[in-house]
Order: C-alpha cells, then structure tokens, then sequence
C-alpha cells in the first residue's frame, strides 16, 4: 500500500508515514472514508479507488447464497451503521478462523505444542533453543492452501515480552 500510494505522489517521499497509510488502508478495507483522518487535506487515488473496488466487491459477495445467512444477520443489526464494513469484518474473522484451525491441526500432525491463539497468529513451544524451521513454515502453508484454500504466508515474529521463553509467537 505504501510503495502504491508514493508512487502516484509527485518526489520521492510520502507526505504519510507507513503507519497512517496502514491505518487508512485498514479503514478503508472495512469500507470506511479514510479522508476523515487526513489533516493536510490530500487524498489518494490508489485508496479511493480500492475502496470502489471494494465496495462493489462487498456488494456481490453479500448476494451470493453462502453468504445469505450473513448478509440477514447483519440487516437485523440495528447497532451497526456501517454494515459494509461489519460484513468484510464478518467474512475476514470467519476466513482467518479457518486459517487457524487449518495451521493447528498441522502442527499438532507434526507433534508441536499449540499453545494459545493470538491475534493473527498461535503461539508455538519451542524445541529447543531453535526457532520454527522453513520446512515446517512451508509445510504449514501448503497444508493451509490445501485445507482452506487461502493462500497465507507464515512468519515467525520474535518479541521483547516472549524473549527467551519456550514459545515462538507464529503469525499469518
């Protein structure tokens, strides 16, 4: 998203550091007008028209017979003012579910400890001082892709709070 919208401005840099674009690429992923939060006034053609794209892609997907049941839901929700936005949130939450489920059961056929699940991601014991194998990343991905279809890209992240405890955090 960044290097997208510092290529249609004029120089080499960004008015935007990467964590406003991520920000107003997350608002407008969820059908949201990310022009709200922008203080100098200027907008992005890339964000403005992903968000078209989107919401027609929205529009579509909440027509569609599996997504039937949802799309009635969610008309019964009077609290919910943005039920465009609710519904990609509904659809990416049931999608990354079966994700985790899919990266689960893999590591447990290879005989890891899923410890907890954690937001984008599970926390796996270690073995041993080492970290989580490329082969066993790689086989977790594929066994994803032939489970669910999705195709995700899994990264061990290290963090401050985990240090040198037994887990490796592990993150779509």
């Amino acid at each position: 998203v960044y290097d997208c919208v510092a290529a249609e401005l004029p120089g080499t840099a960004t008015p935007w550091s990467r964590d406003q674009l991520k920000k107003w690429f997350l608002v407008t992923l969820h059908n949201g007008d990310y022009t709200y939060s922008v203080t100098n006034g200027g907008k992005s053609p890339f964000l403005d028209g992903f968000a078209g794209e989107l919401r027609q892609l929205t529009d579509t997907l909440r027509a569609l017979p599996e997504f039937e049941e949802m799309s009635a839901l969610l008309e019964s929700k009077s609290d919910k003012p943005n039920k465009q936005g609710t519904f990609v949130a509904w659809v990416c939450q049931v999608a990354e579910d079966q994700i985790i489920q899919a990266l689960q059961l893999y590591l447990l056929q290879q005989n890891r400890v899923v410890g907890v699940q954690v937001f984008d991601g599970v926390m796996v014991e270690r073995e041993g001082p080492n970290p989580l194998s490329e082969q066993l990343l790689r086989g977790a991905e594929q066994h994803v892709k032939t489970t669910t279809g999705f195709q995700v890209r899994l990264a061990p992240r290290t963090s401050d709070r985990v240090g040198a405890s037994s887990i490796n955090p592990l993150l779509i």
